[in-house]
């Protein structure tokens, strides 16, 4: 994310600082160019949620403009407004190394999170088996919970493979452990399914017969989740 934001403060300087100038050159009734500084201002409260770069570009347009029509001194303006960029992404990438916000800081316990809401799903699907009269609602609840922590725990990843050690992380037990998760998972949802579907012996053999494959599945997810490393390799 810092990266990103960076690189798109300096393109939206920049490009601001082309069509600042551009307009400077090309213009000179005054009123046109105050429309021009004022839309700016507007552009970049309207842009700088959904596009950053954007929002930079209309802000740095406004700025040119405003305080060359102030000053008059226009190197002074894009000077210091070249090094205020500069200095702020300085900053904002040491802060990013120095006091960092790391996402494997709560891995581990997504990833115990993932297991244990599984597990929950399919004791929902187990108790379900045995007794009838129990809500469906429960078990869609337990499916709910278990596919939210799984895309908690995905993204995670995402955020962590951005962060500036990703590449000595050691990463074979994390991403064993999003793969079996998955794999869990969609056999619990096939087999939630299934029991809508229990009207005779031999499918309510089968569904048994899942039951019992999924057990050392949901063990091995467990034991998985406890001993993910998150060390560098």
């Amino acid at each position: 994310m810092t990266k990103t934001r960076n690189i798109e403060r300096i393109v939206g300087t920049f490009s601001g600082i082309i069509v600042g100038v551009f307009c400077l050159i090309s213009i000179h009734f005054l009123p046109a160019l105050l429309t021009i500084a004022a839309l700016g201002l507007f552009g970049f409260f309207l842009f700088n949620r959904s596009n950053y770069m954007v929002s930079v570009i209309f802000i740095t347009l406004g700025i040119v403009i405003a305080l060359n029509l102030f000053e008059g001194n226009i190197n002074l303006i894009l000077g210091s407004r070249i090094l205020f960029t500069l200095i702020g992404a300085f900053l904002a990438i040491a802060g990013y190394f120095l006091i960092p916000v790391r996402q494997s800081t709560g891995m581990v316990q997504l990833a115990k999170e993932v297991s244990l809401y599984n597990a929950h799903y399919f004791q929902m699907i187990n108790n379900r088996l045995s007794d009838e009269r129990q809500s469906s609602f429960d078990i869609r609840l337990a499916r709910k919970k278990a596919q939210t922590a799984m895309a908690l725990f995905s993204d995670a990843i995402n955020q962590m493979k951005q962060e500036p050690e990703h590449k000595w992380m050691d990463w074979s037990h994390i991403h064993h452990f999003q793969a079996l998760a998955y794999q869990v998972n969609s056999h619990l949802v096939g087999l939630s399914l299934s029991l809508n579907k229990k009207t005779n012996r031999h499918l309510a053999y089968d569904i048994h017969s899942r039951i019992d494959a999924l057990k050392p599945l949901l063990t091995d997810l467990n034991q998985t989740a406890e001993r993910i490393n998150l060390k560098k390799s």
